[in-house]
């Protein structure tokens, strides 16, 4: 399988005062896009909790490219980079709804760790998060990161 796309309407409040959408939001929609994904594989926030355990964001990483205008619907693509023990590293590309050359207008990257809620320590990745997660075909880490 291929990277998953979420749909995300942008909401009037995440507009700069010159209408286009900003930076900030850009993490906003890359965690919808991530628990979309996880819910399309049945894992919820829900199921996440219940089972004691917490995703938390370790590093947010964004570049900007290109404004989306208000009333625009971005389209964000998420995909795995690698994973570890407890840790999930995802890409993510976000492009115009209705843009036929499919330009990236903002690009992300976040490194993820699960936690057991109980002990505040590293959990290991259960497989019911990696198994599907590692179905999808993985992105190479882009080039604008320093590793």
């Amino acid at each position: 399988m291929t990277s998953f796309t979420h749909r995300y309407t942008i909401p009037d409040e995440e507009l700069y005062d010159v209408g286009n959408w900003h930076s900030p939001y850009f993490f906003l929609a890359f965690f919808k896009a991530r628990t979309a994904l996880f819910e399309s594989f049945g894992v919820t926030q829900e199921k996440i909790k219940e089972s004691g355990l917490a995703i938390v964001i370790e590093e947010l990483h964004s570049k900007y490219r290109k404004p989306l205008m208000k009333g625009d619907i971005a389209l964000v693509e998420i995909a795995p980079v690698e994973f570890k023990e407890s840790q999930m590293v995802f890409l993510y590309k976000v492009r115009k709804e209705g843009d036929e050359s499919l330009k990236i207008r903002a690009e992300g990257l976040t490194i993820q760790v699960l936690i057991d809620r109980n002990k505040i320590t590293k959990a290991s990745l259960p497989s019911w998060i990696k198994e599907p997660l590692e179905m999808i075909d993985k992105a190479p880490w882009p080039e604008w990161i320093k590793r």
